[in-house]
């Protein structure tokens, strides 16, 4: 709601925020009222003069009785009016000439302030995370899942990649359709019927007609798990498919439209799978805009015992782990992630135990990995990392921590531990990145 007397201003504020939704221009103080009586708003702008001095205030009142987020957008900048607009309930005031960043600001300090209820609830009951960076995707997920903007999730095997996004569109776009498929599930030489859908005869099974994904996500959205195993030949049809909203279904001669969205994810790294031309550049570009890494749960260890409190409280059977249990499963590289996790607290239920101790865990606490032996400095954690992020990423991550961890056994010396290290100081100062 727009409620100013200057015609000109309330039309220019009005073309401006219908970017953001619907707006209603009022020019009178009682027309504003009437209005309020009978509709609420998001949002309402108000100037402090409209019919009298200062019946800006009136209409304040009202709107803070029915929680709409408030703003003062008048020509008066003095300290008394400014606290009396304040103590009354308006989030905020501006001065006028300043609409632009009026509207950038209050748009945005709206949509956050409703995106946090979200955003808390995930970390608490969804998403379970303590992790300040995790927090920050989710919440930079949450503020684009409903924009026209690509989204590509990044990040490990089992970190939960799909039922985040899943979970996430649920709760900020409810009403339109969300349509899941993991590319790497299906064999290549199903997953185009999968998608773009056939005719019935098209090919030998094809007993019926199929409708595609893409166009079952028409109006809302299609999400594409691992779509870094997708081969080129099903990614150069997949980008015709979004850049023309269009598309062919298998045996089909009609073209069938649909107003998908993509949102992808992948656990590799596209640019490699670009260099070795194993993925379309083009294809790339169209997938990303807003980019969302999820880190390995070995890179935000306090979130294991909570999401290990969290697993448990799915059962009314209370159940305790032995101390060493507990340093075990908190020192744990967890290659699967949360995947993983809870596929072991899971197994560690199934006991029918009410102590648990070292020797209930599964086989990969009791034994080496199979990626390691008693000659390889190889880790099935650094494998994972190499495979996920690049060898050179890896490499880079592995000597700064090597010289992070002796920098702590020496005190921090620089030159003992250069001497430890036994390297050169540029060698020393090219790959620590001081923390």
């Amino acid at each position: 709601m727009v409620v100013d007397d200057d015609t000109l201003i309330a039309q220019s504020l009005s073309f401006k925020l219908k970017a953001f939704g619907n707006v209603t221009i009022c020019n009178k103080t009682g027309e504003a009222l009437d209005i309020l009586s009978n509709q609420s708003f998001d949002l309402a702008f108000i100037d402090l003069n409209i019919d009298n001095e200062l019946d800006g205030l009136e209409i304040l009142k009202k709107t803070v009785a029915k929680n709409i987020y408030s703003i003062i957008l008048s020509s008066y900048d003095d300290e008394e009016n400014i606290q009396k607009a304040y103590e009354m309930g308006c989030q905020d005031y501006f001065v006028k000439g300043d609409e632009d960043r009026a509207i950038e600001k209050v748009v945005s300090s709206f949509l956050l302030g409703e995106k946090k209820f979200i955003l808390d609830n995930f970390i608490q009951n969804t998403y379970i995370t303590n992790d300040q960076h995790t927090k920050n995707e989710i919440l930079h997920l949450v503020e684009n899942i409903s924009s026209d903007i690509p989204i590509l999730i990044l990040g490990p095997t089992g970190t939960g990649k799909s039922f985040l996004t899943k979970k996430v569109f649920e709760a900020c776009h409810k009403n339109c359709p969300f349509i899941e498929l993991n590319c790497a599930a299906i064999p290549e030489n199903l997953l185009e019927s999968e998608l773009f859908g056939h005719e019935k005869g098209s090919f030998t099974g094809a007993n019926n007609k199929k409708i595609g994904l893409l166009k079952k996500a028409n109006g809302g959205v299609i999400f594409l798990d691992e779509i870094g195993s997708l081969s080129l030949g099903l990614q150069a049809k997949i980008l015709k498919a979004i850049e023309e909203k269009s598309f062919t279904p298998v045996g089909a001669t009609e073209v069938v439209k649909s107003n998908f969205r993509i949102i992808s994810a992948t656990c590799e790294n596209l640019i490699e799978l670009v260099n070795q031309k194993k993925f379309r550049l083009d294809l790339y570009y169209r997938l990303t805009g807003v980019n969302i890494y999820l880190k390995p749960l070995s890179e935000r260890r306090d979130d294991i015992e909570l999401l290990i409190k969290h697993f448990l409280k799915q059962t009314p059977r209370k159940i305790i782990f032995h101390k060493d249990v507990k340093t075990i499963l908190n020192n744990y590289n967890w290659p699967g992630n949360i995947r993983e996790l809870e596929k072991v607290i899971q197994v560690l239920k199934s006991k029918n135990k009410g102590i648990l101790l070292p020797t209930d865990l599964p086989e990969q606490f009791q034994s080496k990995s199979p990626f390691e032996s008693s000659d390889s400095l190889l880790t099935g954690y650094i494998k994972k990392h190499a495979l996920t992020h690049g060898m050179n990423e890896t490499m880079r991550k592995l000597k700064n921590e090597l010289v992070e961890s002796v920098m702590n056994d020496n005190d921090r010396k620089v030159n003992l531990s250069i001497k430890t290290l036994k390297i050169s100081s540029n060698t020393f100062y090219t790959n620590y990145e001081k923390r």
